[in-house]
């Protein structure tokens, strides 16, 4: 009787201690990471475990962002625990021997939008009165107009042309909140001008002035903004089809103050550097045909991961005369997780910028961070209700977004 006892209490034991294990092991399994960044080939350390990389899955991420022994990789990978025991298939990312070029000059960037952003809804007269068919569809403010009948929009121009020569009613493709919808309109003469029309005010391009955060020397494949670049009336990313990079001269500094952002006041040279390829949720990139005149003169950095930025002492080069980029101390405040494409809460320490802005101004997103030689990302925005203090984002953040396959596409075309 007791030697059945013993046995029952010894597989009650081992039972439970099967099901310990094995709760255990799934919960140190899901803290493995799916995918591990370094910035270099090598074994890569992570809690009780090493990944070992399998070089010969190694595959660049872009040949725009590698030239010779230098590049972006995704390599496949083995997490073993204590170094011994596979546990999980993991994807590494690999910067080997990558360097990139700090900027901090301004540049112009015009970008046409996939469809007409319906930037107002209007009243036409007609009849002794006021109608509006475009209003009287169901066509709302900040809708996007993509096709007219079938036919794609690609300007505000072309648009209104289709309209004026419109024998009746139009079918509108239209996209709201990420869902497409089709309009029908009933276009009328307007007794002011004779022109037929619906009652709509379009945009069909955006534009401004940004600082560059770094170029790929091997390529001229550039980034700047550090976010996207987003309509100005509905706050949401415009959805581009091409865009073109001009050089731009800053003139002076509208300086910041508590609850009234300031600016870099700027121009447009004319001299066209280059093409926008993507406005991504990081910043927009593309490539240049020239660099411009002046670059800081920091020399190719490597890149920082987020785990090795710090809080701590740093600083940024951005342009706020018509010298040039110039140094600025700050200091990386904190890294808490935030969403919108914010990575860490900054603070402006430099007198001079202080004195001459304010601290960060609209304009000055995109200046790229250094800390440790490392550039560890780009300003992107500033704290309206104090302008010494901003966002940051990681400059690994903005190369994985350069890294989507259409924008290489379209790169490589």
């Amino acid at each position: 009787m007791k030697t059945k006892t013993k046995a029952k209490r010894s597989l009650r034991s081992a039972v439970s201690t099967a099901i310990l294990t094995f709760f255990i092991f799934g919960l140190f399994y899901g803290s493995i990471p799916e995918s591990f960044s370094r910035t270099q080939r090598g074994v890569a350390d992570c809690f009780l475990c090493s990944v070992t990389e399998k070089a010969e899955t190694a595959v660049p991420v872009s040949p725009y962002f590698s030239s010779g022994d230098a590049g972006v990789y995704t390599v496949d990978g083995d997490a073993m625990l204590f170094g011994v025991l596979p546990v999980k298939s993991v994807s590494v990312r690999v910067y080997d021997n990558f360097r990139v070029q700090p900027g901090g000059m301004p540049f112009g960037v015009k970008i046409n939008s996939a469809g007409l952003t319906v930037a107002g809804v209007a009243d036409v007269p007609c009849g002794g009165g006021n109608v509006s068919p475009a209003r009287d569809a169901g066509i709302e403010e900040g809708d996007v107009i993509k096709k007219a009948d079938g036919r794609d929009v690609k300007s505000a121009e072309e648009f209104v042309s289709m309209i004026e020569n419109s024998k009746g009613e139009v079918k509108l493709l239209c996209e709201r909140d990420g869902k497409e919808r089709v309009f029908s309109v009933n276009p009328v003469k307007s007794s002011a001008d004779g022109k037929t029309k619906i009652g709509l005010w379009l945009k069909d391009s955006t534009a401004g002035i940004g600082t560059v955060t770094f170029i790929i020397p091997s390529t001229n494949v550039f980034m700047g903004l550090g976010h996207a670049i987003c309509d100005s009336d509905s706050g949401e990313k415009v959805e581009m089809t091409e865009g073109t990079v001009t050089d731009a001269v800053i003139t002076g500094v509208n300086k910041g103050k508590a609850g009234e952002p300031g600016e870099l006041k700027g121009s447009f040279t004319g001299k066209r550097l280059g093409t926008v390829t993507e406005n991504t949720d990081a910043g927009v990139l593309g490539r240049l045909t020239e660099q411009p005149a002046r670059v800081s003169p920091e020399g190719a950095l490597e890149i920082a991961l987020r785990g090795e930025v710090k809080t701590g002492d740093a600083y940024i080069w951005c342009t706020t005369d018509g010298e040039g980029p110039k140094k600025y101390s700050i200091e990386i405040e904190s890294l808490p997780a935030m969403p919108d494409g914010k990575s860490f809460e900054i603070r402006v320490t430099d007198p001079a910028l202080i004195e001459k802005a304010g601290g960060i101004v609209q304009g000055m997103s995109g200046s790229p961070i250094i800390q440790g030689g490392k550039l560890v990302g780009a300003v992107t925005h500033v704290m309206v209700n104090d302008p010494e203090r901003g966002y940051g984002i990681f400059v690994e953040k903005m190369l994985e977004s350069a890294s989507d396959d259409e924008y290489l596409q379209k790169s490589g075309s």
